[in-house]
């Protein structure tokens, strides 16, 4: 009788051990796909005037205000909407004189305050601004990195795959610069320089979440380092591990030719994770927006493709029980005979100018 007993409790415990595994590893291909005819609820056109218009590349944060955009194809400036598209104006300008900025490689939004990051090789600087664009200070960092977020004592740093950086792709550092931990060695991906410039950071409820080019894990920052937060099978479009040893230019030739698969934007509230999966494949792009129910803890998948409903292929962040997209204008011009819209989005995109700056759309996220 205690052998049935023990028997039955460590067949238990081993489901609850394969279980909470599985809730860390995900099957793409096997998430259930809906239609990915959202309804779309609200729509918010950005002000457009002759200095603020922006491209399809955008870096957006959100805060209590609005909008924060850093256009990744000219990084002029952080421009501002607020919530019904006013515009607010440039935050960080780029220019030689002491108000502005040499470049910009990153920014984070903190309360009151925008902090810009500018690469200058072997160290950084960090700009402080106001968000009616008065510069405060200007910090420096001795480490070289191109992506940062704070943490509750300083800033977490991201150099990517870059030996010439460190030992390590990610460091937290204080305040000062002062280093505390290292994480991610630098010794997977042979002697080269592998030159992916992306965000790699993202707020998620109460934690920061981190994503790295071409790999397939999802990691949440603690106290204590890196934990793993969500493992993707990406199938026949993961990297292959002969690429990290590869010769650069043969590299990228090899992934063009198989076709291959990267984590982009993340985000999470307290009911929903969203994870960006964007495949390139046969010279088309087109992206998976996974979203699990973090009640449930299932997952669904919508499907998005730039020349079908292209409008759909920039999430920002999630609100309650909508998506936010960043659309690029002529997209949602050219589906507007085909979009769901309440009455509300309907009067707001109705006779819609196809070059003016991007349109904010909330679309629902169906119920599973």
């Amino acid at each position: 009788m205690r052998y049935l007993i023990f028997i039955i409790l460590l067949s238990f415990l081993f489901a609850c051990t394969t279980d909470k595994n599985r809730d860390k590893f995900l099957v793409v291909k096997e998430v259930e796909r809906v239609a990915p005819n959202l309804k779309i609820g609200k729509a918010v056109i950005l002000e457009t005037n002759s200095s603020n218009l922006l491209g399809v590349s955008l870096q957006v944060k959100r805060d209590d205000i609005g909008f924060w955009i850093l256009d990744t194809d000219i990084r002029d400036a952080i421009h501002g909407f607020d919530y019904e598209g006013k515009y607010l104006g440039m935050v960080s300008t780029i220019g030689e004189d002491p108000k502005s900025v040499p470049s910009i490689s990153d920014f984070i939004v903190l309360n009151d305050t925008i902090k810009v990051l500018t690469s200058l090789g072997d160290r950084v600087l960090v700009s402080f601004f106001s968000k009616a664009n008065q510069k405060l200070k200007q910090i420096e960092l001795p480490h070289n990195f191109y992506s940062f977020e704070q943490s509750s004592s300083g800033y977490w740093l991201y150099s990517g795959y870059n030996k010439m950086a460190g030992s390590h792709r990610l460091k937290k550092v204080g305040y000062n610069g002062q280093m505390q931990k290292e994480f991610l060695p630098n010794d997977d991906f042979g002697d080269r320089f592998l030159p992916f410039v992306e965000p790699s950071f993202f707020v998620g409820h109460d934690k920061i979440i981190l994503r790295e080019a071409l790999r397939p894990e999802v990691f949440t920052l603690t106290q204590k380092g890196l934990e793993l937060e969500l493992r993707l099978d990406l199938g026949d479009f993961r990297a292959p591990d002969s690429y990290w040893f590869m010769d650069p230019l043969e590299g990228f030739e090899r992934l063009n030719a198989q076709g291959f698969s990267t984590i982009g934007f993340i985000q999470e509230t307290e009911s929903h994770f969203l994870i960006e999966i964007q495949t390139q494949e046969n010279n088309r792009s087109k992206k998976d927006i996974l979203i699990r129910n973090n009640n449930s803890n299932k997952w669904i998948k919508i499907p998005v493709d730039e020349m079908t409903n292209g409008h759909f292929y920039n999430p920002i962040g999630i609100e309650g029980n909508k998506i936010i997209f960043i659309s690029y204008a002529p997209f949602v011009k050219m589906n507007y005979p085909e979009l769901e819209l309440s009455a509300t989005a309907e009067k707001t995109l109705k006779g819609i100018d196809e070059s003016s700056n991007p349109i904010i759309l909330y679309a629902e996220i169906p119920e599973f």
